[in-house]
């Protein structure tokens, strides 16, 4: 079977964000922004719950034998989203709101949708690339 153009993958990319999307805000969270750019990085979600400001990294498969969503966030895309998070984070210099990294995983394919939610699926201290 032949991969998708880029143009099929973006709107599915932008599919899968908007599904989480919804699924987030049935949850309590309050999205902040969609795909927000940070110099050349992009951030999927950025969205607050509590005192929390959340990055969400989101990941749509139809097929698994790449690996499922979760395995496809490797290292450089990790340290990527510290340092998109980061920056974005001392923007909003509010007093008291921490930083957390979340993954919005979602498989779909002739038998439905399956969403799995990784609350803190990254340390936001760990290595990046400033």
């Amino acid at each position: 079977m032949s991969e998708p153009g880029p143009g099929v993958r973006a709107a599915r990319g932008k599919s899968g964000e908007r599904i989480a999307a919804v699924y987030l805000e049935g949850c309590g969270y309050r999205i902040v922004d969609l795909n927000r750019r940070v110099g050349r990085l992009e951030v999927d979600l950025v969205a607050e719950e509590a005192r929390e400001l959340v990055i969400v990294e989101v990941r749509l498969r139809s097929r698994e034998d790449h690996g499922t969503p979760e395995e496809t966030v490797d290292f450089r895309k990790r340290a990527r989203l510290r340092t998109a998070g980061r920056r974005i984070w001392e923007e909003y210099g509010r007093e008291g709101l921490t930083l957390r990294f979340d993954l919005v995983a979602i498989h779909m394919d002739r038998q439905g949708l399956r969403l799995r939610h990784h609350r803190g699926f990254l340390d936001p201290e760990g290595p990046g690339t400033e």
